[in-house]
């Protein structure tokens, strides 16, 4: 669809523009049906009572450490081959277990299971105490820390940022509850010298106690309503949303030696990087080309979120024109990804309303007339559809998104569905304090939707200019690296000479890239996104039988490069041409749609 208009100055508004429309659409990812394993080794989650939010606090945790589990209100669906329960409750409300389930739940853990609860402190009469090993506990939204014995070991929280955590910088925090010690003994102790996480040697079994819900340690923090905190915005490691993650991971280890988890990088790489270029301005356009010219040298292909800026306002001349356009689809062609930096690049996007996803270009003209001033009823919805209208209408597939200035509007995963993108870049890391992808959630805590959430760890824009920071980033890198995390770089590529943050950033670029492992994935978000969209959906088993070890896998997608991790040193063999192994991992080269069976032969 071609638009003609001249009844504006040139220089004020850009008309002419080619789009590709594209109906909203509505569609029901809160009610997708999940498929679980009842054989198998895996975590069983028994949801006593828990709110839908902490049920999907763990989903979240047992996604990302890439554990397989199943959910059930039916203790006696966990199966016989579970060795690991994590007991949901909610704690605002009080209820009792059958005695069936006390008594079963209890010789679970006799006979050598791991449980683990949450909110458990809600039971009736007391129940489980002596299971937990503790008399009582002392609610308070007071504590704001966190710190793990120095006897604790555990070989994924080794950083000092791993070991003693904040909860908030506020005045006020998150519910945590004192644990009044019986028999157990403490992993973790808040700030006032209560403990926080205790086990309880029971029969051949342990039972462990969170002083706090994982909701609170996790979700909370992913969907930006936490007490602030992380201590910085950006730049430093803060990985309070992954220690639930690395806490289940080593014991699930520990239990099913032999057995593996699904990794968080594909074909074996270790970790993962990512180039994004935020192009907001003429600047930015005019200077895209040197920084493109050294990544394509390096072979590493970045993210170019691109702001579809058609009219003039107060913060920049229109620079959208079919002349940089062209240059967008060359660079997209050569395997560039490009995504979409909204229309007007509005610091108050966190509040637009959500429209109703019918804008369209060239009608669709809010304008930016402050800092803090915009006219023209913009919406969520004008500023990802006509943003992506117009990307597309030059041949190009959009499918990833970035605000500017990484404001987070709470419609934005439903916004983001409803005008057809898969990905988002929008929360800095320490924001979400997270260095893995995670589903955004809707803003009702009602599900995860379909967005695949990448949050950038590394900027250009503080104080020191990056060039200076080479020593802190490389540092920053090894952390999110031996976690198997991802690092997103975002560089504005501006250049304008009398901003500090500019010195020398093209050799910075270029030392950076070339100073990481060969075991690093270097991509583009949507890839990344892409991967893990596939890898959410992977159900698998892991079972014992004889001499072989049997792995049934479930995926919807045909997936390539999906890598899975030994939980220890054991030893297999495998003829399978369709399977590499590869130091501690097991790579599969191509995992068909629909359920498939491996065998791995451990005789030797």
């Amino acid at each position: 669809m071609l638009f003609l208009c001249f009844n504006k100055k040139e220089s004020d508004f850009v008309y002419g523009l080619k789009i590709k429309p594209i109906k909203a659409v509505v569609q029901d990812f809160k009610n997708k049906k999940e498929y679980y394993f009842k054989e198998g080794e895996g975590i069983c989650i028994f949801n006593i009572d828990g709110k839908i939010e902490e049920i999907l606090a763990w989903k979240r945790i047992l996604k990302t450490a890439g554990i397989p589990y199943l959910i059930t209100t039916d203790f006696d669906k966990c199966g016989n081959d579970k060795k690991f329960v994590i007991i949901v409750k909610n704690p605002e409300k009080v209820s009792q277990l059958s005695e069936k389930e006390e008594i079963d739940i209890k010789n679970f853990v006799k006979n050598g299971g791991i449980v683990i609860g949450d909110g458990i402190f809600s039971l009736k009469f007391g129940q489980l105490k002596d299971l937990f090993g503790y008399k009582n506990c002392i609610p308070s939204k007071k504590r704001k820390k966190m710190t793990f014995i120095r006897g604790y070991e555990n070989k994924y929280l080794n950083e000092p940022e791993e070991r003693d955590l904040t909860f908030s910088h506020k005045k006020e925090s998150i519910w945590t509850n004192g644990i009044i010690l019986g028999t157990a003994k403490p992993l973790a102790f808040f700030e006032d010298k209560n403990p926080a996480i205790t086990v309880n040697e029971y029969g051949k079994g342990k039972a462990i106690l969170l002083g706090f819900s994982a909701f609170d340690l996790v979700l909370r923090n992913l969907s930006n309503r936490d007490f602030q905190a992380n201590a910085k915005y950006i730049n430093h490691f803060e990985p309070l949303s992954d220690i639930l993650v690395f806490f289940i991971k080593d014991l699930y280890e520990k239990i099913y030696p032999q057995g593996f988890t699904i990794y968080t990088a594909p074909y074996g790489f270790k970790a993962t990087f990512i180039i994004t270029h935020d192009i907001d301005s003429t600047a930015g356009v005019k200077n895209l080309r040197k920084f493109v010219e050294l990544e394509n040298k390096l072979r590493c292909f970045s993210t170019i979120f691109v702001q579809t800026k058609y009219m003039l306002d107060y913060n920049d001349k229109p620079f959208f024109t079919p002349e940089f356009l062209k240059f967008l689809l060359e660079l997209y062609k050569k395997g560039f990804e490009i995504g979409s930096h909204t229309v007007i690049h509005s610091k108050l996007i966190s509040r637009f309303p959500l429209g109703d996803c019918k804008e369209s270009y060239p009608f669709y003209k809010p304008k930016v007339t402050g800092k803090y001033e915009v006219l023209g009823h913009p919406t969520l919805c004008g500023e990802l559809k006509v943003s992506k209208e117009l990307l597309e209408g030059s041949g190009i597939e959009i499918f990833s998104f970035r605000p500017g200035n990484l404001e987070y509007n709470y419609d934005l995963p439903l916004a983001m569905e409803k005008t057809g993108y898969k990905f988002s870049s929008t929360f800095s890391a320490e924001n979400v304090l997270t260095y893995f992808p995670f589903k955004l959630l809707y803003k009702d805590y009602s599900g995860e939707s379909s967005i695949i959430e990448i949050p950038v760890a590394l900027e250009d824009e503080l104080f020191p200019p990056l060039y200076f920071r080479f020593d802190a980033a490389r540092d920053l890198f090894k952390k999110i690296y031996y976690n198997g995390g991802v690092m997103v770089l975002l560089i504005h590529t501006d250049l304008t000479w009398f901003k500090p943050k500019n010195i020398k950033i093209l050799t910075f670029l270029e030392k950076f890239v070339k100073s990481l492992p060969a075991d690093t994935w270097i991509t583009t978000i949507g890839k990344v996104g892409e991967f893990w969209r596939k890898r959410e959906e992977v159900q698998f088993s892991c079972k014992l039988e004889g001499k072989k070890l049997v792995i049934k896998i479930y995926s919807p997608f045909e997936i390539e490069g999906l890598t899975f991790k030994k939980n220890s040193s054991f030893t297999f063999y495998t003829s399978n041409e369709n399977l590499i192994v590869k130091e501690d991992f097991l790579i599969f080269k191509k995992i068909p749609a629909g359920i498939s069976k491996w065998v791995l032969d451990l005789s030797g």
